[in-house]
């Protein structure tokens, strides 16, 4: 058994700092400040998981480099506790040379207690390790799936908690399930696990646990850390996983307490306060996960007044008139709508529709409840029936029945409090009620816990969940009970907790078919002890809704390839063919030309040149640009300056000689008022006439405020106008020499942003759309759109787009870099052609390179294609596989590959790798490859090639044993000798360190060369991105911008002023491309109608065209069924699995075309993460 190389959290960082130079030293200290007994006086002014989350951030720093070391499985490194919360959780770091997964066994006291995980494919791990005793060593075997074995003894420091005696008791071994944990959620806020035999294996104290859940993306979310208002309101919610890492903070403006639920929408509703505190416990928000915003929010004080149904277990102590309503629980039914809330101090579990915000019941004692009306209430039946009292932990089952923890405090209401039992005659139970909400009666249908008696009381706290979703199975935690030996007495209520000599006692119980089947007994005199619930986990836990590779629960079953395309070619009217009320949605081409019309009528109204008319973002899409409209008595052309804050800022156009003129501007400046000169031109191109104009516009949205500052500039440019676009800079701008932004575009891109073609127009990655792939959805729809943001044509790619759109040559076909959806990502180019939208011609990079890498998803990651017509081929940027590569696109024949020759050593594609020749340092995941126009090295027989050089390796680096590790990035340009497969590399530009996406441009005009680093992670002032403009012979930075978000590219606006004074001419089928369509069912006769509906809030549909859009958070929808009387057919997404580190984090829209149906009357139903629902919506084909 290896001992191995054990750390923990303070030492691994210390090893971190001691192997950096000095100015890296002085870098990771700020960011490992785990390392470090004080805090600095910028971490005390953050929260304390704000702190938190920036240590976390310098942990994953230094696992990643010590990742790099090349530890073996043999000599692993392992890290104990390495976020410094979870002393229980340890992390292996090594390297194998193939990709290979495995298996992590935590040995246990016995075989049944071992704990036991899997791992992914890679070549590079860090393999978690849960389920480690306390205080002692802990056997670990990690297998891989060659067989190869190692043993190692991890040591752990003991947990520092008081939690008495634990005592398991196993009733029916059979009906226990050895692979789940019981996690335990601590009154005092530890959060911990114990196994079959009562022993603790996880435990973390980084937060609350009032209200603990697994979220369906397989971490878990726990209240905070910081106390928002005593006494246990916290300030939000922190997701996590078992190593301890939070992976995101939820604020809560009002607080958090007692519990939240995971929405179908992945948003969060949360149990919370008014914010001012005037009353507690009263008030729901609804979190969305993506903002962090508060999109719903329910005050009880609206619906229920506060002297109804008053509780014997309120306090008289005047904190009745603030925690009036006391809701403990939260439960939301999708079906119907419905948010359950469990108020006890109302003895009553209250139903609120969510849309409306109206009450739809309240079950419990109606005793007392003045204002709220009788239909309301539910009439008992049977004669074993009771209520419940200041209950808690409410929940439904499968089958519609209500759960809940019947704590059992006085059986009476407050007006009848001197009739509270007391005494032996207390108990609690687990209580399950089935309603029937048309005759408003309920019965009772199981109990547990009555026949206890005051041995299991537990007066607060304390809760119950189904294991299976039915009565059968539930797991009961009475978390409060409280007993004087010396008395013999256990009717204590929360308030007695405090008093001296009294046995802190949590009973956890597994109850089958009506009997105990196992038993967890904590006991003792400590806080800790009391429980406030429990739950069932494995501690190596799967996705819920969805697993790491695929969907599960239900599938229609279907034949035929799923992945086949249909072509659409049509314009907006298409959507006549069908005839429902699901809502029609034109194309922003349709939206742009009725407008342009309108402006056309307006254009002919005559307006003079001593009085023109000017209209301010005509498109409603660029706030910064206008059209000025006026008639001259002959023909002249029209040149406009829009004045800058300098003479080297004017922005300057011309449109050609009309009678006529819409003139457009572009350059505004945001938030004043602009001069426009005008001036009319003869002939010649000299001045008849002038006049400024004035224009003012509106200030920058707060997206784009500080967007970017001038670190050095010279005060001129070659550029005109720069753009930045892509990634989280979701608004497009453009600044000028000054840095000043004088365009921008109000509505959000694509991650990718934008591409331009020869027209000096652009290809805009809508974001009305969106296709599930392995990672990230990728949008599916394009815009060809100017700069005033009129759209002409929209593009539909069937595997959604990334990273390129580029014309093959001027005006013809558009190259796209898109996915093979089902086996991996950002592996496909495709050829389409412009007129029609289908695909002409396809290369999967599987099938031109077979590698050690192809294992992987994102094996290949082109990121840049280009076309040279002369030799009919294209090059491409492999940035996974660290090369360029050109090859003949007919034949798809490799012509050369520019990579370090090592990198293909040994393989078939040796050969075809260009011999350096010179001083070289090799590039690595480098993006924007492009053979050059211009002769750089003065060869004719050479060509050239610019690049920007990211100069980073994200994987592999145990193979890559020769990459540098340089802190910077480069501006290449190589000189490749094709005839005799060589290559020198002629320039080599130094730019700040960025990580991933960026560009690199050459402007022949000026000899200047831009360096636009879109990814920068280690910048001084924190900011996101940085633009350089160089001379590209002295090297010599001439004007340098910070960026305050990441972006994808940047580059020259071109604007061609003529085409965007024309109106616009439209060809008649502006809708273009290819979607999967649905498959036709074969045996529809087994596709039933589903029983639930699911709401509008978690699927929408809306129509373009004769594509129907359905909307939803990334894979959660599986299946579109579309049931007709005569036909069926299924738009099936099953065979995309997921790369799970985006999960839910998008919302999309899938597009579906219907133009291929047959007519018929459909029904839509869905196969919603593992259920089978009805979205209430139908339409006829025609």
């Amino acid at each position: 058994m290896r001992k191995g190389r054990v750390m923990r959290a303070a030492a691994i960082l210390g090893i971190m700092l001691a192997a950096g130079s000095a100015a890296e030293t002085k870098a990771t200290e700020s960011r490992m400040v785990l390392a470090e007994e004080e805090e600095s006086e910028t971490e005390s002014e953050m929260s304390a998981d704000d702190a938190l989350i920036e240590k976390q951030n310098g942990v994953d720093e230094a696992l990643q480099q010590e990742l790099e070391n090349g530890y073996t499985l043999e000599d692993a490194l392992i890290v104990v506790n390495p976020y410094g919360t979870a002393p229980l959780s340890a992390m292996a770091v090594f390297s194998t040379e193939e990709a290979l997964g495995g298996t992590v066994t935590v040995k246990g006291k016995s075989q049944e207690n071992d704990v036991i995980g899997t791992f992914e494919a890679e070549t590079d791990h860090m393999v978690p390790i849960y389920g480690l005793y306390s205080g002692q060593a802990t056997e670990v075997v990690i297998t891989l799936d060659d067989g190869t074995t190692t043993t190692f003894s991890v040591e752990t420091e003991p947990v520092n908690v008081d939690l008495g005696t634990i005592q398991a008791d196993m009733i029916d071994e059979s009906s226990y399930d050895y692979s789940e944990l019981t996690f335990v959620c601590s009154v005092m806020g530890a959060l911990y696990a114990l196994d079959g035999a009562g022993d603790m294996r996880f435990y973390t104290n980084m937060g609350g646990a009032l209200g603990v859940h697994l979220l369906r993306n397989g971490h878990l979310c726990i209240p905070s850390s910081e106390v928002l208002h005593p006494t246990y309101y916290k300030d939000g919610l922190l997701e996590i996983d078992l190593m301890g890492k939070i992976y995101q903070k939820y604020d809560v403006p009002g607080g958090q307490h007692h519990d939240f639920v995971e929405l179908p929408n992945g948003n969060l509703l949360i149990a919370s306060d008014r914010e001012d505190f005037s009353t507690v416990e009263d008030y729901v928000v609804e979190i969305n996960r993506k903002s962090g915003k508060v999109v719903w929010e329910l005050d009880m004080k609206d619906l229920i007044s506060e002297e109804d149904g008053q509780s014997a277990s309120m306090d008289s102590d005047g904190s009745e008139e603030t925690d009036w309503f006391h809701n403990n629980g939260l439960w939301y039914d999708a079906e119907h709508d419905l948010v359950l809330l469990s108020a006890r101090h109302k003895d009553a579990i209250v139903a609120v529709k969510k849309e409306e915000k109206e009450l739809a019941w309240i079950l419990g004692d109606p005793t007392g409840w003045e204002n709220v009306d009788a239909s309301c209430f539910f009439t008992p039946q049977g004669e074993t029936f009771e209520w419940f009292y200041a209950q808690h932990n409410v929940s439904l089952l499968d089958n519609g029945d209500i759960c809940l923890f019947d704590n059992g405090t006085a059986k009476v209401k407050r007006a009848d409090k001197e009739k509270r039992v007391s005494g032996d005659e207390v108990y609690s139970r687990a209580v399950i009620y089935r309603i029937d909400t048309e005759n408003m009666t309920v019965s009772q249908v199981f109990q547990y816990g009555k026949e206890r008696g005051a041995d299991w009381y537990s007066d607060w706290i304390s809760g119950v969940e189904s294991l299976d979703g039915t009565w059968e199975h539930l797991w009961i935690t009475a978390g409060s009970h409280l007993h004087n030996e010396a008395e013999n007495r256990s009717d204590y209520y929360p308030k007695d907790m405090f008093e001296e000599g009294l046995t802190k006692t949590t009973h956890i119980d597994q109850v089958d078919n009506g009997k105990l089947t196992y038993e967890l007994t904590i006991s003792g005199n400590s806080y800790d002890v009391l429980t406030y619930r429990s739950f069932r986990m494995p501690l190596y836990s799967e996705y819920r809704g969805k697993n790491t590779y695929g969907y599960y629960g239900q599938k229609v079953t279907v034949s035929g390839d799923l992945k086949n395309r249909a072509a659409v070619l049509e314009n907006d009217a298409a959507s006549a063919q069908i005839e429902t009320t699901i809502p029609v949605e034109q194309t922003r081409v349709a939206t742009s030309y009725a407008i342009d019309q309108q402006l056309q009528a307006e254009q002919e109204n005559g307006y003079s040149w001593e009085e023109p008319m000017t209209i301010v973002n005509p498109y409603q899409i660029a706030p910064l640009t206008a059209v000025i409209l006026f008639d001259t008595p002959e023909a002249c052309a029209v040149r406009f300056t829009v004045k800058g804050k300098t003479e080297a800022a004017d922005i300057t156009g011309e449109v050609e000689a009309a009678v006529s003129h819409r003139v457009p501007v572009i350059g505004l400046y945001p938030g004043i008022e602009n001069t426009v000169v005008l001036e009319l031109l003869d002939a010649d191109g000299n001045a008849t006439d002038s006049q400024e104009v004035k224009i003012s516009t509106e200030v920058l949205p707060d997206q784009l405020t500080d967007s970017i500052y001038p670190v050095k500039t010279s005060g001129i440019s070659a550029y005109e106008l720069t753009m930045v676009y892509g990634q989280r800079t979701h608004l497009p701008f453009a600044y000028d020499c000054m840095g000043d932004i004088r365009w921008y575009m109000n509505i959000e891109t694509a991650n990718y942003g934008l591409y331009l073609l020869s027209n000096n127009r652009m290809i805009w990655q809508d974001t009305a759309a969106y296709v599930p792939n392995m990672e990230k959805p990728q949008s599916t729809n394009l815009y060809e759109m100017d700069y005033l943001g009129r759209a002409y044509t929209m593009y539909y790619l069937a595997g959604g787009s990334h990273h390129e759109v580029i014309e093959k040559e001027p005006g013809g076909n558009l190259l796209v870099l898109t996915s093979s959806l089902q086996s991996h990502y950002e592996n496909v180019i495709q050829e389409i052609d412009r007129q029609t939208g289908k695909v002409v011609n396809e290369l999967v990079l599987e099938d031109l390179l077979d590698c050690e890498y192809v294992d992987r998803a994102d094996w290949v990651h082109v990121n840049t294609v280009s076309y040279q017509p002369e030799s009919d081929t294209i090059l491409i940027s492999a940035r996974n596989l660290e090369s360029v590569i050109k090859l003949n696109w007919n034949t798809k024949e490799i012509q050369w590959i520019l990579c370090d020759p090592r990198f293909w050593e040994g393989t078939e594609y040796e050969s075809y790798v260009l011999q350096p020749e010179g001083e070289f340092v090799y590039h690595f995941q480098q993006h924007t490859a492009y053979e050059m126009e211009e002769d750089m090295d003065g060869n004719p027989d050479t060509i050239e090639i610019s690049m920007y050089d990211n100069h980073y390796v994200k994987e592999r680096k145990s193979k890559l044993d020769y990459y540098d590790n340089d802190d910077a990035s480069y501006l290449l340009v190589y000189s490749v000798d094709e005839a005799a497969g060589t290559v020198r590399q002629i320039k080599k530009i130094p730019t700040i360190y960025s990580k991933i996406t960026s560009s690199m441009i050459y402007d022949s005009e000026s000899g200047h060369v831009f360096g636009m680093c879109g990814w920068v992670p280690r910048a001084e002032d924190k900011r996101k991105g940085m633009t350089y403009e160089f001379d590209y012979d002295t090297e010599e930075i001439l004007n340098q911008f910070s960026i305050k978000t990441t972006f994808y590219r940047a580059c020259e606006m071109q604007i061609d002023y003529n085409d965007l004074a024309a109106s616009m001419k439209l060809e008649e089928n502006t809708i273009r491309g290819e979607l999967i369509q649905p498959v036709k069912v074969t045996d529809p006769e087994n596709v039933t109608a589903p029983q639930a509906v699911i709401s509008q809030e978690n699927v929408t549909l809306h129509l373009t065209g004769s594509v129907l859009y359905v909307g939803t958070l990334d894979h959660q929808v599986s299946q579109i069924v579309f049931r007709g009387a005569e036909h069926t057919y299924v738009y099936d997404t099953t065979q995309i699995v997921l790369r799970v580190a985006d999960y839910l984090q998008h919302y999309e829209h899938l597009p579906v075309p219907l133009q291929n149906l047959e007519p018929d009357e459909y029904n839509i139903y869905v196969m919603y993460q593992d259920r089978w629902c009805d979205t209430g919506q139908n339409f006829t084909k025609i």
